[in-house]
Formats: C-alpha cells, structure tokens, sequence
C-alpha cells in the first residue's frame, strides 16, 4: 500500500469522537463508583449522560463496520485485512459490554453497575488505543481526502441538522480549544451560528452524569 496524502488533520473527526468517548467513559466510571440507585433525580441525570454516550458509541461503531472499513478493504493487503477484521471483532467485544451496563439499570439498586461499566471501559479504552495506532493509519494509505470528505457528507447528510444538533455539542464538550477550533473551523457558517447561540446552551442546561 502507498500513503493517499490522508493526513491526521483530515482524520479530525475521528480523534474528536474517540476524545468524547474517553471523556464520557471517565466521567461513568466516576459516577458508577458511587452511585446507590436510590436517587431519582442522579439517576435521571447518569441515565441522560449513559443515553447520549452509548448512542453515539453503537452509531460510531455502524459508520465504521458498515461505511469505512468496507472502503478501505477494497485496497487492503493481508496485514492491513487483519487489523481491520481485528477492529470488528472488536467492535463484538465492546456491544456486549454496552449491553450489560444497560442490563444494571434494571436492578432496583444498580449493584452491579460498578463492575459492568469498568469492564466496558477497560475493553473501550483498549480498543480506541488500538484504532489509532494501527486502524487509522490504514485509512491513510487506502482512502484519498476526497473520498474521505464524500463519506463524511454522506453521514452529515444522514445526521441533518436534527443529529448534529445534539452531536456537535457533546462533541465539542471539554475539548482541548485547539482541537474544538479545528472542529468549528470544519462547520458552515449558519451551522456556527446555530451551535453557538441554540445547541451548546441547550446541551449545557441539561443535567448529565451526576
């Protein structure tokens, strides 16, 4: 394979979704360490902050199994097919971790909370350090910027307004200001518009987590 100029500035969105999971897994584990499912208005708020992580981490996951691995594998040799197979079968590990998290929330005192969301973290944390290391690369020596910016409009597209209006802000939630640049620098004007003055302040007046 030879490098197609897909660089780590195109790839942005990739590592900006990657820092919002590790933020919301952080923020998870912190909150499940101490959380006695006895209060309706911390439980309300862990479930708002688990809805919207989950979601985007499974939505994440399709785009990726479904969009971009397919893509890049037309033009993959052997080792490159590997990682890419290591990534979904990943990617199996990590939805049934989700699905026992979920599986807590039904018990009247969540007692196995703790314990289902620090395996989930553990198998998460792993697998993004993998995708970085050895996934991304691979994009960029198999999918061209222009093909890459024609997926990334093709998803936006999917998302509409409605989607990115619920995304962009938990994306953009405690980012780095370099990085959060990067990301608005990526919008449209209206699109600015509309995050700064009617998505962020709905996002922030939400409780979530704790």
């Amino acid at each position: 394979m030879t490098t197609t100029g897909l660089s780590n500035a195109d790839l942005w969105i990739m590592f900006a979704l990657h820092d919002a999971f590790r933020r919301d897994a952080e923020r998870l584990a912190r909150v499940a360490a101490r959380f006695a499912g006895d209060d309706p208005d911390r439980r309300a708020a862990l479930l708002v902050g688990w809805r919207l992580f989950s979601g985007e981490l499974h939505h994440h996951h399709g785009v990726e199994d479904n969009r971009i691995w397919p893509q890049a594998r037309e033009r993959c040799g052997t080792e490159a097919l590997a990682v890419l197979q290591a990534m979904e079968d990943e990617h199996a590990l990590v939805d049934p971790a989700i699905s026992a998290v979920e599986a807590t929330f039904e018990e009247p005192d969540c007692a196995s909370l703790p314990d289902a969301v620090e395996h989930l973290v553990g198998v998460l944390r792993s697998h993004l350090d993998h995708e970085e290391r050895y996934a991304l690369p691979v994009l960029q020596q198999t999918i061209t910027p222009g093909e890459w910016r024609a997926l990334s409009r093709s998803v936006q597209r999917e998302m509409g307004l409605k989607g990115a209006a619920t995304v962009l802000p938990w994306i953009m939630d405690d980012l780095p200001p370099r990085r959060a640049q990067q990301v608005l620098d990526e919008l449209p004007v209206p699109m600015k518009v509309l995050y700064r003055y009617r998505w962020n302040p709905r996002y922030r007046r939400t409780r979530r987590w704790e």
